[in-house]
C-alpha cells in the first residue's frame, strides 16, 4: 500500500481516504 506525501488527506490505491494521523 503506497502513501502519497501530501500535507493533508491521502488516497490509497483502493480509493479509501485516510489522514496523516492514521
Amino acid at each position: 500500500m503506497h502513501k502519497m506525501l501530501n500535507d493533508g488527506p491521502v488516497e490509497y490505491e483502493d480509493g479509501t481516504l485516510a489522514t496523516e494521523a492514521q
